[in-house]
């Protein structure tokens, strides 16, 4: 779309902002979400594991579990194009110029 030329900074400000969300509400948020389900278990088991089924013991946690490490994948994903956002505009992108470079030479 080409957002990162025509809105620089915005563009910039934007992925900031993803992965500052995207830590708190990802890599933040699953693992607190494990160890509370864990210390909830620990603390009182009358009132957690003894009242919900076989299934949902280990589904919640596995599903949870999964969560995080397909959120930590994609966590690279995201830096990595929050760091390519920063670079300066001559270093961004280098090799979309370079295949425009290939381009413009075999019209020659």
């Amino acid at each position: 779309l080409g957002w990162d030329t025509v809105w620089p900074t915005l563009y910039v400000i934007n992925g900031a902002l993803l992965w500052l969300t995207y830590v708190a509400f990802r890599l933040v948020l699953f693992p607190l979400w494990l160890w509370l389900f864990w210390r909830d278990v620990q603390a009182w088991p009358e009132l957690t594991w003894a009242r919900i089924n076989a299934f949902e013991r280990y589904a919640y946690a596995s599903t949870t579990v999964l969560l995080l490490a397909i959120s930590t994948l994609w966590f690279g994903r995201i830096t990595q194009g929050l760091l390519n956002a920063i670079k300066p505009s001559g270093r961004r992108g280098t090799r979309a110029c370079g295949d425009q470079a290939e381009l413009q030479n075999k019209g020659d």
